[in-house]
């Protein structure tokens, strides 16, 4: 990693080839050792009480890396949850064959009762299994499926029964298994989007602690280091060819990386536009290639960005700001211009604390946004041509404002109603009046 200069011959499935042929090494272990024999005698006969006691004591072995013992935990999750996930894919089934039919026939399959109440020990086996469920994909997405039932069927009977929410079993599962599982799973788009579907079912607040803890937690394991490490040396050597003309190529090399590796991968694109505004352009293009799981890590990522300290804000001078922040905002506003499947509401809540504590550098953030999605664009010097212009109808007024640049009516329309939607939705607080107080506050101050 020091030493960028040397060409080395890296890919995506490195970590993986550097693990299997550490595994295979210890192969031998297993046929020697009693105490994993005994362990995967347990997994065999489906004994999971000893099983545990075995993987408490051992954990300081790491007996999951074994193969054999690894296959074996995963047929005892099968087991678990195959009734639960029979009820999930059968309810499914019932609904899309009814999805014509009247509404109350679609409404009259509900999840059965037991998927309220999956097994304790299926979420321990979740824990114990940890990053290893990267080796059995078909297994990692039934598991997100029943989480998902599972909420679903909860919530339902929350209502009556006032059973507690499962939602903290979910982030254990996450965060002990599934999102460790994610970055040694090469490139796969539909195993982000069955993990998305889980994710989604938690608000914003818990999915960033969530993104938090998974970085942290990742440096304890080599294996996940090993890919982190790959990841990050691979997106500075692709950033570094990323150009209009190979756009379209390099951008989905680029998706490729992130869908296996996002966090590391999305991270050190962001820390890459901060120094160069020159990769705005080339990057925002190249993201179109990205699936919901990552544009929300994006968002996380950026906002952690924002929050962090060591850096000014502003130069030297007292009053311009900073270039990495200044790049970092107009990224954010092209970015949100063209891919609509961002949320909004997060950065407008961090942009409002930061106003209560009386700090209004982020609002360039906000300014971007609205320049970008809006096209209200911010001009200090105008001509008196120009001011006479903005007394007109729309179209002279668009005609004095936009200095020659072309309007996409289609676009715009889109991200305009976006922002507005962002800033005043229907059914949560309303974060447009008090950042229009705070502003003034601020501007007063």
């Amino acid at each position: 990693m020091d030493d960028e200069k040397q060409e080395i011959t890296i890919d995506l499935y490195t970590a993986l080839e550097m693990e299997n042929d550490i595994v295979e090494e210890r192969a031998p272990e297993i046929e020697k050792n009693q105490k994993l024999g005994l362990l995967l005698g347990f997994l065999s006969v489906h004994d999971w009480d000893h099983a545990q006691l075995l993987f408490e004591r051992l954990a300081q072995l790491n007996p999951v890396e074994h193969i054999e013992i690894c296959h074996g935990l995963f047929r005892i999750i099968e087991k678990t949850i195959s009734s639960a996930y029979s009820a999930y894919c059968q309810t499914h089934h019932k609904i899309s064959r009814n999805i014509d039919t009247h509404m109350i026939d679609a409404s009259s399959v509900s999840s059965p009762s037991y998927l309220v109440h999956p097994p304790k020990v299926f979420f321990q086996m979740l824990a114990v299994c940890g990053p290893y469920l990267h080796r059995d994909t078909q297994l990692f997405q039934k598991v997100c499926r029943v989480l998902k039932a599972y909420h679903a069927s909860s919530k339902e009977s929350a209502h009556t029964t006032g059973v507690m929410s499962p939602e903290s079993h979910i982030e254990e599962a996450l965060g002990s298994c599934l999102l460790p599982s994610l970055q040694l799973i090469p490139a796969n788009p539909a195993v982000d989007m069955e993990i998305w579907g889980v994710l989604s079912l938690l608000p914003y607040e818990v999915r960033y602690r969530l993104y938090g803890e998974w970085e942290k937690d990742a440096e304890q394991n080599p294996v996940v280091l090993a890919a982190r490490q790959t990841a990050k040396l691979d997106t500075r050597r692709l950033l570094k060819r990323l150009a209009k003309e190979n756009l379209k190529q390099l951008g989905r090399m680029v998706a490729k990386l992130a869908h296996a590796n996002p966090m590391t991968v999305l991270r050190t694109i962001v820390q890459q536009v901060e120094a160069y505004r020159d990769m705005i352009n080339p990057v925002v293009d190249a993201f179109k290639y990205l699936t919901q799981l990552e544009y929300d890590i994006l968002q996380y990522i950026v906002i952690e960005r924002l929050a962090q300290g060591g850096r000014e804000r502003v130069k030297d001078d007292g009053l311009n700001l900073s270039d990495w922040l200044q790049c970092l905002a107009s990224f954010w506003g092209h970015l949100c211009k063209k891919h609509f499947s961002m949320e909004l509401k997060c950065l407008f809540q961090y942009i409002v604390n930061q106003l209560k504590k009386g700090l209004g550098t982020e609002l360039v953030v906000l300014e971007e946004l609205i320049q970008q999605m809006a096209n209200v664009q911010y001009t200090e010097n105008m001509t008196d041509e120009q001011v006479d212009g903005m007394a007109g109808s729309e179209t002279l007024r668009l005609q004095s404002s936009l200095f020659g640049s072309t309007r996409n009516y289609k676009v715009l329309n889109k991200s305009t109603n976006k922002l507005r939607d962002s800033l005043l939705p229907k059914d949560e607080p309303k974060l447009a009046i008090p950042l229009l107080l705070l502003i003034a506050q601020h501007r007063s101050k």
